[in-house]
């Protein structure tokens, strides 16, 4: 068996093992948080979390798939793919966060304090994912597969903070985003351990195609991919803001618990194209 085909059964493995366990905590949490809230809370909750991945999607802009590719094709590159992108993304933050308390503003309560958590937490998130992009551009997707469990495992502490200390959804939210920093800060030490702020020769590195890498190439390039995360978002969640608009919170609650359970079908494609495309990525460089 070839070391290409051992490191791609080894990421499969991990990623398996860790959605699985994250599945069960998901589910345990969000059986709980559907009980505890109501339908109408539980429907606030879901559209708050709709609005955070599209957060995390704007903010992210995909720089972890632009990090693994032109990592995996040259190790020089992964620096200042790194550096470039964790400035933009510090930029693209502050948008989110006044999105979120304008968009907050126009849903009323509890929205209005949900949706600015929303911004910081889909924001912290993807900086954790940009930075893991460094490990997974040499194939090594551990650390990922160990952050997506962590970040579940965060997400039951915020719902135990919400069962002891105030069932408030606002204690739940700010539970989540503050297990985010935890968590944001492993992947910071496993893009260190990767050697993502070691790399590179001092001078100007090029991308394959011969590009500077820059701000104006990282944008170019992560909005390349980001077109297609913007279909499958809008695919698989404007749904949830039309169930709000036309049927109102408490049947966007009873959908959301609904949609937990369809979205592990998606989980076996997903897993098999992460462990692919760091691969793919360094034998088509």
């Amino acid at each position: 068996m070839s070391d290409t085909l051992r490191r791609m059964g080894r990421n499969l493995r991990w990623l398996t093992a860790s959605e699985a366990a994250g599945r069960v905590l998901g589910f345990v949490y969000t059986a709980v948080l559907a009980r505890m809230l109501g339908l109408e809370g539980f429907g606030s909750l879901t559209l708050a979390l709709v609005y955070s991945e599209a957060f995390q999607l704007v903010v992210g802009l995909s720089l972890q798939d632009v990090i693994i590719r032109e990592g995996a094709r040259n190790g020089n590159r992964i620096a200042p793919c790194l550096r470039g992108g964790l400035v933009i993304q510090a930029g693209l933050a502050v948008v989110a966060m006044v999105a979120g308390i304008l968009l907050g503003r126009l849903h009323g309560a509890p929205l209005d304090v949900l949706l600015p958590l929303a911004a910081l937490l889909g924001s912290i998130r993807s900086f954790a994912r940009t930075l893991l992009g460094v490990p997974a551009a040499g194939e090594d997707l551990r650390p990922s597969a160990l952050y997506a469990l962590l970040e579940r495992v965060a997400g039951f502490l915020a719902l135990l903070a919400f069962l002891f200390l105030d069932r408030t959804l606002t204690m739940f939210f700010a539970g989540l985003t503050l297990g985010a920093v935890f968590t944001t800060l492993y992947a910071l030490d496993a893009a260190r351990r990767a050697g993502g702020f070691v790399r590179g020769s001092g001078r100007v590195e090029t991308s394959g195609a011969g590009d500077p890498i820059g701000a104006a190439y990282l944008v170019r390039e992560g909005l390349a991919f980001s077109g297609l995360r913007w279909i499958a978002l809008a695919r698989s969640r404007a749904d949830a803001l039309l169930v709000e608009f036309l049927l109102g919170r408490e049947a966007l609650g009873l959908y959301g618990a609904a949609l937990r359970l369809f979205d592990v079908a998606k989980v076996l494609p997903n897993l098999v194209e992460r462990a692919l495309f760091p691969v793919v990525s360094r034998t088509h460089g």
